[in-house]
């Protein structure tokens, strides 16, 4: 009698998880180069500099100076309104 049919052998699933973790790790070692490349190229070209810091900076204190100055106007017109009422009730020392 003939022997058994000979089967091909079992493959090597940890080197196969081997290979595929290499190939995992090389390509996001190759993506992560392309993005370090890109965001080195934007910063070539779109330097921040101190006039545009500063004129960042410039358009905050602007903002928070008008914030600033509603407010104070809110609060003068609730305070006087305040007043008004305590005078109206006879509570003018309050």
């Amino acid at each position: 009698m003939g022997k058994g049919s000979s089967r091909p052998p079992a493959p090597d699933y940890a080197a196969m998880y081997r290979a595929q973790a290499a190939a995992a790790e090389a390509e996001k070692q190759r993506v992560q180069g392309v993005r370090n490349a890109d965001a080195e190229r934007f910063l070539g070209s779109n330097a921040i500099t101190d006039e545009w810091r500063q004129s960042i900076f410039d358009q905050s204190n602007l903002a928070r100076d008008a914030q600033v100055g509603s407010l104070n106007t809110t609060l003068e017109g609730t305070l006087q309104d305040i007043r008004q009422r305590n005078a109206a009730r006879g509570l003018g020392a309050s």
